[in-house]
């Protein structure tokens, strides 16, 4: 509104602004500016004016008029919401010239005066979040130019969108996350950029501390992924496809070697640290690899080659071929044996660590736990399911039931509990321990403890074609119509320090030193702590190896004093039969690693000794029972 005594100057100057010559335009565009010191109130009613002649046809015109509507924002900072609304107008004109005079009166007003600018932040930044690549980047330049670090705020904006957005996918608590992030964006528009970079930071850390599975990488394929697995120290990856290729991937993505199989490639294993990789064909061939990729041996079947199953000592490889025959192979190639198998052609194959059990699918609608020697110990009807998962222990069996049902099953075949999930189950895989279980429907991976609840989910772009976990589930691995996902497993790692943490109490218990092992646990939480993932996943898996190694030692020094004296007790001509049966207990128990129970074997086996008597025929008794242990 123009005040009455203005009206007169209002309207000369809205004549100049208007004149026919250029010159006459740029003139007036100049006079204006100087009205902030002499009628600030004139000067903001012909501001609109003023900038309409951003769109002048003549260069000299433009500039003049950018010149004084900068002059005029710096002195007179209550016009700044006005002029920027006005401004982000012409972001949309027709005009190239127009939208560039545009962002460079922004840069001048920055260079000018860094404050003024700030007050324009809040209607500035949401143009970088623009789905309008020319303004995007045109506003990143901006910002960047004048010091607010422009793409910076644009990637972090950008990588915290998608972080929320697949989390809230997966059922993550992003509340904190979420919280941090909004701060982040106001402190970004007071300008702040330190305070935006401490808020986005503490916003990843909660998001991060939130997220229990994350993506670190992908390669998209041309042909149709079938297969895959990932080695324990998740070092390296390998992808078998419909069209007979295999890939070998590092942890970071980059294809170290390729191989051609003339048909396409059915399983694939990964054992022995990842120093050899194993795959099953149609080209009825199978064949063992280094882990550069050079050709070990090959082996050729017949017949179609499919499921495939490693021992844990890696000594051992089970294949299974097209017919209802099980080929038995050493690491060297040498064919041990053949086993038929009654019940069909193995889809899936999969054995404990001990290698008692086996667990098996096949085409007839049934799920088979067997024996060592592939006996049936029971078989339930579950409908059509491609892949079956088994604990190490061999005392839990997974597998996708018809409808969208997970079942679990002991090893007497009693139902432990059962799952739902939003779509068939199609794949599984179980951890070393059998305490988690994952799955997989058509776009959804699933995680799950030994009592069947769920832990997290993973929403995918693309139906899953297969699944790997490395044996503490630490790393797996989803291969997809599309090509291949690596994922980091962050829920393992939390889990692998509580157990620790576990089994720490109890090994104390027994007088161990667990001093070596508390060193390397400690390392390993320091890495988790700083996100260095992988290193904390090496040290916990050592930091538990030691402390199973020094309850092993601890077991086996009490097993043989126990033995010692036994021996010295039967030469002595005392019964020591009782004492015989509980070292035979111990050594039974130190085998499974149960420790505890066969540490008190051993003693309980001592103190038998002191109530013996005397036999005869004791070196034939002596022979017998050094031949046992």
């Amino acid at each position: 509104m123009v005040k009455k005594e203005n009206k007169e100057s209002y309207e000369k100057y809205l004549k100049g602004l208007n004149a026919f010559l250029s010159s006459k335009r740029a003139t007036t565009a100049r006079e204006i500016s100087s009205l902030r010191m002499t009628d600030p109130t004139l000067a903001e009613a012909l501001l609109p004016a003023l900038l309409s002649l951003l769109k002048d046809d003549e260069k000299s015109v433009r500039s003049a008029a950018c010149e004084s509507i900068v002059e005029l924002l710096v002195s007179l900072n209550q016009l700044i919401p006005n002029a920027i609304e006005n401004l982000l107008k012409f972001t949309d004109d027709n005009s190239q010239e127009t939208r560039r005079e545009t962002y460079l009166l922004l840069i001048k007003l920055g260079e000018k005066d860094k404050n003024a600018f700030r007050i324009a932040l809040p209607q500035l930044l949401p143009l970088v979040e623009s789905d309008n690549q020319e303004k995007r980047l045109a506003i990143i330049t901006v910002l960047d130019k004048v010091g607010f670090a422009g793409k910076e705020y644009s990637y972090e904006i950008s990588n915290m969108t998608q972080i929320l957005e697949k989390s809230s996918l997966s059922g993550f608590d992003i509340e904190k996350a979420k919280k941090y992030f909004a701060l982040a964006k106001e402190e970004m528009k007071k300008g702040n950029v330190p305070e935006f970079r401490r808020n986005i930071s503490d916003a990843k850390n909660y998001a991060k501390k939130s997220v229990f599975v994350e993506e670190i990488w992908r390669v998209n394929l041309d042909s149709k992924p079938k297969t895959s697995a990932v080695s324990s120290d998740g070092d390296i990856c390998v992808l078998g496809d419909s069209s007979g290729n295999i890939f070998c991937y590092d942890s970071n993505g980059k294809m170290l070697w390729t191989e051609k199989c003339l048909g396409a490639v059915n399983e694939v294993g990964i054992f022995s640290l990842g120093r050899f990789i194993v795959a099953t064909s149609d080209d009825k061939y199978v064949r063992l690899f280094e882990r550069d990729g050079k050709l070990i041996w090959k082996y050729y079947a017949g017949e179609a080659t499919h499921a495939l199953s490693i021992s844990a000592n890696g000594k051992k490889i089970f294949v299974a071929g097209a017919s209802n025959v099980v080929y038995v192979f050493d690491r060297e190639g040498n064919l041990l044996e053949k086993i038929v198998v009654s019940e069909g052609c193995p889809l899936k194959l999969v054995q404990s660590t001990d290698g008692r059990f086996f667990a098996m699918s096949c085409g007839d609608y049934h799920v088979y736990l067997l024996n060592n020697v592939f006996h049936v110990v029971w078989k339930k009807i579950v409908g059509r399911c491609k892949d079956v998962a088994l604990s190490g222990l061999g005392d839990k069996l997974v597998v996708g039931e018809k409808g969208n049902f997970l079942n679990c099953f002991d090893n007497s075949g009693k139902l432990i509990w059962k799952f739902e999930g939003n779509d068939q189950f199609q794949h599984v895989a179980s951890n070393l321990d059998g305490s988690r279980f994952f799955a997989s429907s058509r776009k959804t991976l699933y995680s799950l403890d030994e009592n069947g609840k769920l832990i997290w989910r993973f929403a995918t772009d693309s139906e899953i074609t297969d699944l790997s976990i490395s044996p503490h589930g630490y790393y797996l691995v989803i291969s997809t119509v599309t090509g291949l996902t690596f994922l980091h497993n962050y829920e393992a790692y939390r889990q692998a320090l509580a157990r620790f943490e576990s089994n720490l109490c109890a090994v104390a218990a027994m007088g161990v030193d667990t001093s070596k092992a508390v060193s390397l646990y400690s390392e390993a939480s320091k890495a988790f702590k700083i996100c260095e993932y992988k290193k904390g996943a090496k040290l916990s898996i050592e930091a538990e190896a030691r402390l199973r190694a020094e309850k092993l030692l601890k077991t086996i020094e009490a097993i043989k004093k126990a033995k010692e004296i036994m021996e010295t007790s039967a030469r002595d001509g005392l019964d020591v039969s009782r004492c015989r049966e509980l070292l035979l207990d111990a050594v039974s128990a130190l085998s499974d690693e149960r420790y505890n129970e066969a540490l008190a074997k051993a003693a309980e086996s001592l103190e038998s000794v002191k109530g013996a008597k005397k036999v005869k025929e004791w070196d034939k008794f002596i022979d017998d029972l050094i031949s046992d242990l």
